[in-house]
Parts: structure tokens; sequence; C-alpha cells
């Protein structure tokens, strides 16, 4: 099937599903995951393997824009605000799920490369869902800031274990000496990661500067599209973090410039729902 038609698929079949689930007060975005599902290689079959990679631009796009908004939560003056709680939390989330995976994936299947990586990915929060569920419910206060204070830190924390564990994997399937082994453990991640927050900090400050010239939102829609493709593009290039890249755009803008950061996330606010619900 045309992929443009399986887009518009996902996009109505998502409207109205959320509808229906919206008249029982359950969240849009539980619509969306049941159309996934129904029309999903297990049930329909309407979203083969063939279609989605296809349309992994799409993908990439609203994935791109998450990490972006994401980045918004993590605005030091109000992480300074809301205390040292939530760095506790995030820590406990996130290396509480890596060590509990790991430790149970490795006494079941005896694989410290498998558990590793399943440990690694099961540290992750979904932003896209908590934060369309906090956006629908246009919810506000300490609570609400503390959950996405913590989203956010706890999946820069999860990329970075996945970064770290993905190469001690990898040495632990070819058998590498222990001397090499630990080089490539440590200097191969932190050089992507260090790349990625590199390349998002430049991107976020010529976004800033270029923002300031936006005469519309129009204007500073397009300049954010086209900063985050960009962000993303080179992301592939230099095999850096997509997610890490925007998320760390996101971070640079909101921190460097608090007031224009609000016009500037403010202007995703109406392309982002349709990318999402696709």
């Amino acid at each position: 099937m045309n992929h443009l038609i399986v887009l518009g698929l996902a996009v109505i079949a998502g409207l109205f599903a959320g509808k229906l689930v919206g008249k029982f007060k359950i969240p849009v975005v539980a619509g969306y995951v049941l159309v996934g599902v129904m029309l999903g290689s297990s049930l329909l079959g309407v979203f083969s393997q063939r279609v989605l990679e296809q349309v992994g631009l799409v993908s990439s796009l609203a994935l791109s824009f998450i990490a972006f908004v994401i980045g918004e939560e993590l605005e030091f003056k109000s992480l300074r605000r809301l205390g040292k709680s939530i760095i506790l939390i995030s820590l406990f989330e996130a290396l509480g799920a890596f060590v509990l995976v790991t430790g149970a994936m490795q006494a079941m299947l005896h694989r410290w490369p498998l558990s590793l990586l399943l440990g690694a990915v099961a540290s992750a929060t979904a932003p896209a869902a908590t934060l369309m569920v906090l956006r629908e419910t246009r919810a506000k206060g300490v609570l609400t800031s503390t959950l996405m204070a913590v989203v956010a830190i706890d999946d820069a924390l999860a990329l970075i274990l996945y970064s770290f564990a993905a190469s001690l994997a990898k040495v632990l399937l070819l058998h590498s000496d222990s001397c090499i082994s630990w080089g490539a453990i440590l200097l191969r991640p932190s050089m992507e990661i260090a790349g990625s927050l590199a390349l998002g900090a430049l991107l976020g400050a010529a976004l800033g500067f270029l923002a300031k010239k936006a005469k519309n939102q129009n204007e500073m829609l397009m300049l954010v599209v086209g900063l985050l493709l960009l962000n993303t593009g080179l992301a592939k290039l230099f095999h850096l973090s997509e997610l890490m890249c925007n998320m760390a755009l996101g971070v640079t803008i909101c921190n460097s410039a608090p007031t224009l950061s609000r016009r500037i996330f403010n202007s995703t606010s109406g392309i982002t729902p349709p990318l999402y619900c696709m």
C-alpha cells in the first residue's frame, strides 16, 4: 500500500479513536496506541514492516520534536527551585530499572550482551505519552513540573546508559582483549555523548540568534523545523545520538533565552499533534 495512504489512515483513524476514548475520560494517546495495534502486523497488517520502513522519516521527525520539547523542561532555574528530589528520583528510576532488568535477564538468559541492552532500554521513560497526557489535561503545578523534569533527566540518563551498554555488549560479543575493551567501552560512547551535546548546543545557539529576527510565528516554525531536520541529519551523518542532539538543542535555547524560548516552543504546538499520532 502507498505509504502516503497509510499515513493518512493513521492520522484519521487516530483522530477518531482519540475522540472515542475521550468519551470515557481516557487520554487520546490510548486511542492512538489502539489504532496502532489494530492496524499493525499483529492484527490487520495494514502497517507492515515494509511500510514502516518507508515512513521512517516521519518517526525521525516526531522523535526530534519530542526530544526538543523535553529539553524545555531542563531549565536550570526551575531545576534548582524543585530541589535535589528530582535528581534522586531520576537516578533511582533509571539506574534502578537498569540494574534490576539487567540482573533478571542475565539470571534467565545467561547472556550479558543481551541483558545489558535490555536493561538499558528498560531505563527509559516514554516521553511522548507523558507529554501528550499533560498537555491534554493542561496540568500545572509542582507535581507536573517535577514529573516532566524527571522524564527529561531520566531519558538523558537512558541515552547515556544505552551508549555505554551497547559499547560493552559489542566488546563482549567480539571477545576483545581486556585492555583494548575498556578503551573501546569508555572512549566511543563518551565521544558520541560529547559530540551530541556540542552539536545540539551549537545549533541551539544558532536558533536563538535567528529566532530574534523572525517576524511572525510562521517564520519561527520554519526556523525550528529546519534546524531540527538539520540537527537530526548531522547527527545521522556523524553517527551521534539524534535524541540527545535535539534534547541539547532544546536545553540550550530554554536556558540561553528564556523569554524568547516560549515563542519558539509555542510555535511548534500546531504541527506536533499529527506527528505524534503518526
